[in-house]
């Protein structure tokens, strides 16, 4: 998988060539899934961030006991 279509995985956008191509001939749809897509994954990193610090959190309370 090359990079461009990993990050369209991420976001969750079309890996398929032919998807790709009929969205972009839209280039107002295209560029609304871009921006959705992106604000999805950054909410996803986001709840993944709150997640690790509470781990962390109890992870630095266990060891102080």
């Amino acid at each position: 998988m090359g990079c461009s279509e990993r990050d369209l995985s991420l976001f969750n956008l079309p890996i398929d060539e032919k998807q790709q191509i009929l969205a972009a001939t839209i280039s107002d749809k295209w560029f609304r899934l871009v921006e959705e897509a992106a604000v999805q994954c950054k909410k996803r990193r986001f709840i993944k961030e709150k997640e690790n610090v509470k781990k962390r959190q109890a992870l630095e309370e266990k060891n102080a006991q």
